[in-house]
């Protein structure tokens, strides 16, 4: 666990090329690909970490990493927020298993009460949690006519799904992806959505 500001800040590194390097590899963008998200993080370790709300875990075997964890602690509560895993071509080694097990093991031992995955469905998290609790997600927003014109514009593309989907021109898959885009994306994205919206329906 570290025990230093410079030392944290060496383990979210670390823990940054090996989170990238996994999702990299898998075609995808990975967390550290929007550095605003970055810098955040690295500021917040700056002025939280004295106050024992930031923990970064390096697990390793010897010399060589199996996994770095950053963890947020608040009145007992352990809150696993970023990983990354060093991942081997032998399928049979777990690293994210052994990391999240041995930090669990570490904060019992030092009065933590609940270690919690946060969002997610992911296998290890059914595996090693025992209980879930329901997450409300609420925005909130000041009264202006921009935000209006947000709210009237979902509301539109909501209805308008409804309808092709009640219509069959639009497949499973596609009413699936234009849902969770209408309910979270900035207008910007909306209205690339009306633009773009012949390329959603069925021939």
């Amino acid at each position: 666990v570290a025990a230093t500001l410079q030392q944290a800040h060496a383990y979210f590194e670390e823990m940054k090329t090996l989170h990238q390097a996994y999702w990299v590899g898998k075609g995808m963008r990975g967390s550290f690909a929007n550095h605003h998200w970055e810098a955040f993080h690295r500021g917040l370790i700056d002025e939280r970490f004295r106050h024992a709300e930031i923990q970064l875990i390096r697990i390793s075997a010897g010399e060589q990493t199996i996994g770095c964890l950053y963890n947020f602690v608040h009145n007992g509560w352990v809150y696993a927020l970023q990983s990354g895993f060093h991942y081997e071509q032998n399928h049979t080694l777990h690293p994210g298993y052994v990391s999240h097990y041995l930090a669990i093991e570490h904060n019992l031992k030092h009065t933590a009460k609940i270690y919690d995955f946060l969002a997610g469905d992911a296998q290890y998290k059914s595996s090693l949690g025992r209980n879930d609790h329901a997450l409300a997600w609420v925005v909130l927003q000041r009264r202006c006519w921009k935000f209006k014109l947000e709210d009237a514009l979902r509301k539109g593309l909501d209805r308008a799904v409804d309808d092709a989907e009640n219509a069959g021109a639009l497949s499973t898959l596609a009413v699936t992806g234009a849902r969770a885009a209408i309910s979270v994306a900035p207008m910007s994205v909306l209205i690339s959505l009306i633009e773009n919206s012949e390329q959603f329906f069925q021939e």
